[in-house]
């Protein structure tokens, strides 16, 4: 063997055992760490390529790439399952606490945020839908904000990917209740909720969750104002639906599409009105099919409160013993409302005050 290969070997051998040694594979570790009332949950999602990771003295598997996220409450695509699961989760102790406090107001779309400390996002999920909420600066405080639908809440938060964003938000969405979640600043001198060895990218992102949103009473104010409204048109033939539809129509395409719906057993389609969307607002109020004719609905009252309104909507069927064609109706109403381009309506029944529905629209001005 020449001096050559003598010395290649002589250099091979070294770094093969410290290679055997050492880590196998790249290890990056991301922390995912939610506090709510009810304890706070750790949630580790790994990536790289090592065949293992060693985490608060634990040796955990790690598998194959995730390419799915159906039907797991918290996978994220392009990460690696561990110990066949795709994340490690455990319950541990809450490393901050926020004092964060988000109250709704009844009939209205605002709502109450009592904070203490700086957080870097605050979010609203009102059991469908994601907002933002605007964050306070002067603490602590207790302000009224309004808040700002968006469909990716998550993207952009602490050190989360997107596709650990997005994980994230169905996961706090899973179970359709009303919550409240606070982005906590990301600090890189904190402390690390769990010890995970030879690592070579360790990410950590704390959020405080509220899940019980208690009711502002205080902060109601009643709709003081009769708003001027008038019935467009009405009738009781059109699309059958399984669910009642209450709706805002804040444009002449939306309008089109409700007058089409509601005039769909005719063979010519009436004129459909042109309103001034900016000095009016419409509102279309359609009733779940009913079996027979003596069905109805109106438009009682109208409240207006800066840019919402209060529609009083009263329901009516046929008496009892009374005659009725046998013919499956839908019973409608369009209502023009006067000098108010609306931004939210509340439509509640005209004698008891309940909610039936609200419908917003999101505009830049």
């Amino acid at each position: 063997m020449t001096r050559q290969r003598w010395t290649l070997l002589a250099l091979a051998v070294p770094a093969l055992i410290l290679a055997a040694c050492g880590p196998v594979g790249t290890r990056e570790w991301h922390e995912i760490v939610v506090s709510d009332a009810g304890g706070t949950q750790a949630i580790g999602v790994a990536y790289g390529n090592a065949r293992s990771f060693t985490v608060s003295g634990q040796e955990l598997e790690v598998g194959e790439v995730i390419d799915t996220v159906e039907g797991d409450a918290f996978a994220v695509r392009g990460a690696r399952t561990i110990a066949g699961e795709p994340t490690f989760t455990e319950t541990t102790q809450a490393p901050r606490s926020v004092a964060l406090n988000v109250q709704r107001i009844p009939l209205t779309t605002d709502l109450t945020v009592t904070l203490d400390r700086p957080v870097d996002r605050l979010h609203y999920f009102d059991g469908v839908r994601w907002f933002e909420l605007p964050v306070p600066t002067d603490l602590p405080a207790r302000e009224r904000v309004v808040p700002k639908q968006t469909g990716f809440p998550f993207r952009g938060a602490g050190q989360l990917t997107p596709a650990e964003a997005d994980a994230l938000q169905r996961f706090l969405a899973a179970e359709g209740e009303p919550l409240a979640v606070a982005v906590l600043p990301p600090e890189d001198d904190h402390d690390r909720v769990r010890d995970v060895r030879g690592l070579d990218e360790h990410r950590q992102t704390e959020l405080v969750v509220q899940r019980d949103l208690p009711i502002d009473s205080g902060a109601y104010r009643a709709p003081q104002r009769r708003a001027v409204f008038e019935v467009v048109s009405q009738g009781s033939i059109g699309a059958l639906s399984e669910q009642p539809r209450y709706e805002l129509i804040d444009s002449q395409d939306a309008l089109l599409d409700f007058w089409s719906d509601v005039h769909s057993g005719m063979t010519e389609l009436p004129a459909a009105p042109s309103p001034d969307f900016s000095r009016e607002t419409l509102v279309g109020i359609r009733l779940a099919q009913k079996p027979s004719g003596g069905y109805g609905v109106a438009v009682e009252s109208v409240f207006v409160d800066g840019r919402q309104l209060f529609v009083d909507v009263r329901r009516s069927e046929p008496a009892e013993g009374t005659l009725s064609t046998s013919v499956l109706t839908a019973p409608w109403v369009l209502v023009r409302v006067l000098g108010v381009d609306a931004l939210a309506v509340w439509f509640r029944d005209a004698g008891t005050q309940e909610i039936y529905e609200v419908d917003r629209v999101e505009r830049l001005d």
